[in-house]
């Protein structure tokens, strides 16, 4: 049985997880002058988490914002859903 450990922190990911989210997000999206509301932080990441395969360290939405964040993304919050952001982002 595989224990999955919640990350809410992109900090808090182990050097080598923190790296290969770091490179999805780099070679998978590019930057655009406004925030795209077609996805979501949340859709964005379940592609993300699917690719990755992480089964003991689980990528939280904040954990996905905040590397996007670290990346030089603009986040805003999606009205009316807690916790999950829309990015300036190109899929």
């Amino acid at each position: 049985e595989v224990i999955t450990i919640n990350i809410y922190h992109f900090s808090d990911l182990s050097p080598e997880l923190r790296e290969r989210l770091t490179e999805y997000i780099a070679n998978r999206f590019t930057s655009r002058k406004t925030i795209n509301k077609k996805y979501s932080a949340y859709a964005l990441k379940q592609t993300c988490v699917r690719e990755l395969g992480t089964p003991i360290e689980h990528i939280t939405t904040q954990c996905f914002m905040e590397a996007m964040i670290d990346l030089g993304y603009t986040a805003t919050p999606v009205p009316k859903r807690d916790g999950d952001w829309f990015f300036n982002v190109s899929v």
